[in-house]
């Protein structure tokens, strides 16, 4: 049933289209409360280039309630003077002449208490917390802990600021910095973050939404170039970057801690030299390493040294100790032993008799 004889239209900046839908568990809306959040932003954005296509509205709910609140739009829509086609099952609508007679100040109470009812409902996604501004209280609410995730009730009047309380990663790029020689060296460094939940009434009424601007970001720049100037490039390049981490992050969370954000990590991503002093650097270490081996050599034929002298030593202490123990009688009495021994063997020999210096057998044999 369309309730015109004619429409005339043309190219429409804006065109929106409303079909019916679904509920919304994460968010905690049911299909009534999704179906009003998608009518109010149309209403608040038409104008009179926009185009408004709509498919039963208002279907989840009690008639008379759904043709007070489809009247309410139309009249909203034609007073902003847009275009709009609906389909519905409400074809009491086409009564518009009785109904704005009789039926308009019950149709405004209506649109207003769902105005009313829809600025009150605040839903808190997850990682998230709500700060509560009372408009005609005492402002924001930094005595009370922040509203946490889910479905809130509210004063019509009020606002939530909503904030990330979930740790962020904030990353800044290409640094000019200038190490303790004044050379101007090129850092990339990464900073986890977030909120502190509990003062998060303070941190809004203080700094703002914008705190990442106010307090993170500047601290981090100021940290970053009083840290590295303690360095020199030869350091940062090769042996001192974990250490400039760590600095970075003592610093920086000491000269937050009292601004309601908390610094979880720093993590230096890269250290950019200009090249003549990158190639420098790596000549000095590479000739560094190689001194270093040279050393290394030289230690080793050092010690193989001390240690072929010390078992020369040892020998010659040996033969020292064994000549000064041994005597003539001592020697002929083994040379008897061993002539007596040998007599004894069963193989071939040749023993010469007295042939010795000392009178001892000289035995000769193939065994």
């Amino acid at each position: 049933y369309v309730p015109c004889k004619s429409m005339e239209f043309s190219p429409y900046n804006k065109i929106f289209s409303r079909i019916p839908g679904g509920d919304n568990i994460f968010k905690g809306h049911s299909t009534f409360i999704g179906e009003m959040n998608e009518i109010r932003n149309i209403l608040k954005s038409a104008d009179d280039n926009t185009l408004i296509i709509g498919d039963e509205l208002c279907s989840g709910t009690e008639t008379d309630s759904a043709i007070s609140i489809v009247t309410s739009g139309i009249l909203h829509l034609i007073n902003k003077k847009s275009s709009f086609i609906f389909a519905t099952h409400l074809h009491e609508i086409s009564e518009m002449d009785r109904i704005n007679k009789i039926g308009l100040p019950v149709v405004l109470i209506i649109m207003f208490s769902i105005i009313g009812i829809m600025k009150s409902a605040v839903n808190i996604g997850y990682g998230e917390a709500g700060v509560l501004f009372k408009t005609f209280g005492e402002g924001t609410v930094v005595d009370e802990p922040a509203l946490g995730e889910g479905f809130h009730l509210i004063l019509p009047w009020n606002k939530v600021y909503l904030y990330n309380v979930k740790q962020q990663e904030v990353f800044e790029s290409q640094m000019q910095v200038l190490s303790s020689n004044g050379l101007e060296i090129s850092l990339d460094v990464s900073v986890l973050y977030q909120p502190k939940a509990d003062q998060l009434g303070l941190l809004h009424q203080t700094k703002g939404s914008n705190y990442l601007d106010i307090v993170i970001v500047p601290n981090i720049r100021a940290v970053a170039r009083s840290v590295v100037g303690r360095y020199t490039p030869e350091q940062l390049y090769s042996t001192k970057r974990d250490a400039i981490e760590s600095e970075i992050f003592d610093e920086l969370k000491k000269g937050v801690e009292e601004q309601y954000v908390q610094i979880n990590d720093v993590l230096v991503r890269d250290v950019t030299l200009p090249n003549t002093i990158k190639q420098a650097i790596e000549r000095k270490l590479s000739q560094e390493q190689m001194s270093l081996e040279y050393e290394f050599k030289l230690e080793s034929a050092r010690k193989e040294a001390e240690k072929v002298r010390i078992d020369a030593k040892g020998k010659a202490d040996a033969n020292r100790i064994l000549n000064s123990s041994l005597t003539t009688n001592i020697l002929r009495d083994k040379g008897i032993e061993a002539t007596t021994k040998l007599s004894e063997s069963p193989n071939a020999k040749v023993i010469v008799i007295g042939s010795g210096k000392d009178g001892l057998p000289i035995i000769l044999g193939n065994q």
